[in-house]
């Protein structure tokens, strides 16, 4: 059973962890100092999750 999603505002931390290989961790890394980004998280974060969060919101919207 889905529960409803919790409101981003409210949402202290959550530890998401992936399993992934060197070469793609070397990527990630890369990308993130492109991106001008301190970390791998926040480069994540700036690209999938806070994307997801305008997603959603748009999607209330309608």
């Amino acid at each position: 059973m889905r529960t409803k999603t919790p409101d981003p505002s409210t949402v202290r931390s959550t530890v998401i962890r992936l399993r992934v290989t060197e070469a793609e961790v070397e990527l990630f890394k890369r990308k993130a100092r492109e991106a001008g980004c301190k970390s791998v998280s926040e480069y994540i974060r700036v690209r999938c999750i806070d994307g997801i969060g305008t997603m959603l919101e748009n999607n209330t919207k309608e």
